[in-house]
């Protein structure tokens, strides 16, 4: 049950779940209070300031099966949230249609994002373990930073650069026992391994997931993911525009598409009454919320620009003569 808003349930309505069964949890748009922690096991977390590294979130290190869904609400290229949710075991909330306005992602993040979530799938057991190092397998000289996720049969790393650059090069230093195996499952890349340094590429803001596994993890299954992910990777786009602020208007302005030919009556229909037509300036007088006013529109103003505001849409409009309904519509 999501708490829009809310950070936790009153103790009414938390005991009126738990009456229902323990199969219902809740999920809070705002931070967990530690003390709920026991039966809200989700939230997201939105807006957040984040360190050259990435941020280790409170309730997930100290209840590793706590997940967070990272989002940032009308960003055009929120990496930092995915890096953060690729090392951490967390979620996204997809949010492209924000109440009606269209918050488009960029190429490159909807790219990597097509990489990470079906890695996070196919590995789902070891994320929402509690078998998580966070930040323990970093080079923090060269800001490429990792976690660590332990299973039976192998180990994950998972890994991101935040250097500004890509990088070409060693990605880390860890044990490889005799026999295992090496993979970068997010984009099926060949790794060169000298001792326990394992190198490749991980491009500016991009992440990698190096497996070491044991020869008997290696099933059909595995081999069938690992292939489509380097075909994901072969065909992704990461070109990049940059923009300045916190936000993009929408690229997606609404286009009038008007019917063919309007139905004519000279008789008013049953329960119908005639209202002239109109030609003149529609004006609009309006407090911006969260949902905005109309994306796309010539006047358009973001949310983000004039929030909490009053403001004005007028624009020039004819409207034909028309009939309407006497009453309004009802389930009799």
């Amino acid at each position: 049950m999501y708490l829009d808003c809310g950070s936790h349930p009153k103790p009414d309505l938390k005991q009126f779940v738990e009456d229902i069964g323990p199969e219902k949890v809740f999920a809070a748009e705002a931070t967990t209070p530690l003390e709920h922690i026991p039966y809200q096991p989700m939230s997201w977390a939105q807006f957040v300031q984040d360190s050259d590294a990435p941020g280790i979130m409170r309730n997930h290190w100290l209840e590793r099966t706590f997940t967070l869904y990272e989002t940032r609400r009308y960003y055009y290229h929120p990496m930092n949230e995915l890096q953060r949710a690729w090392l951490s075991g967390g979620g996204h909330v997809i949010w492209e249609n924000v109440f009606g306005y269209w918050a488009a992602y960029s190429p490159r993040y909807a790219s990597w994002l097509k990489l990470c979530s079906p890695a996070q799938r196919f590995f789902v057991d070891v994320f929402t373990s509690e078998q998580w190092e966070p930040l323990d397998a970093s080079l923090p000289e060269q800001k490429i930073y990792g976690s660590t996720f332990t299973a039976d049969k192998y180990r994950l790393i998972t890994l991101c650069n935040r250097s500004g650059d890509d990088c070409n090069g060693l990605l880390l230093e860890t044990e490889i026992p005799t026999g295992h195996q090496v993979y970068d499952i997010i984009s099926g890349q060949d790794l060169q391994i000298n001792g326990n340094k394992i190198s490749g590429s991980i491009s500016d803001q991009g992440i990698a997931g190096i497996l070491i596994c044991a020869p008997e993890f290696i099933s059909a299954e595995f081999e069938s993911f690992l292939k489509q992910q380097k075909s994901n990777f072969e065909q992704a786009d990461f070109s990049f525009e940059a923009w300045e602020g916190e936000h993009r208007n929408t690229e997606l302005p609404h286009n009038l598409v008007h019917t063919p030919k309007p139905v004519e009556k000279k008789q008013a229909p049953e329960n119908m009454q005639a209202v002239p037509g109109w030609e003149g300036t529609h004006r609009q007088r309006y407090r911006m919320r969260e949902c905005g006013f109309v994306a796309g529109s010539k006047t358009e103003l973001h949310v983000y620009d004039a929030f909490e505001q009053e403001c004005l849409d007028e624009h020039d409009v004819s409207i034909n003569d028309l009939w309407v309904d006497t009453h309004p519509v009802t389930n009799a």
